[in-house]
């Protein structure tokens, strides 16, 4: 019983540790094949399609084609990945 107990304790703290150990806003970085660029202010919006990667906050996204292909550092991006598209808020040119 006591063996049982110490396995699911160990259990449940190498569960806990990655979760520890991952910052609560990790980089990110994404790469879509073409996409947009618009001037909103002082920054710009970036929309991408047939994009894959992760990350929310403080991402990479690189479009790889079109008149804005180039690489993008956003603050914030929300992915659709039932679409493949994304936004990306307040980025500047990377």
């Amino acid at each position: 019983m006591r063996n049982k107990r110490l396995a699911a304790a160990l259990g449940a703290a190498l569960l806990a540790v990655p979760l520890i150990a991952t910052p609560a806003h990790a980089a990110g970085f994404y790469s879509c094949t073409g996409g947009a660029v618009h001037p909103m202010g002082s920054s710009y919006h970036v929309s991408g399609h047939n994009c894959g990667g992760l990350g929310i906050s403080d991402v990479t996204v690189t479009l790889r084609g079109g008149s804005a292909a180039g690489s993008y550092l956003c603050q914030t991006v929300l992915y659709f990945p039932t679409t493949a598209n994304l936004g990306g808020f307040t980025c500047q040119p990377a």
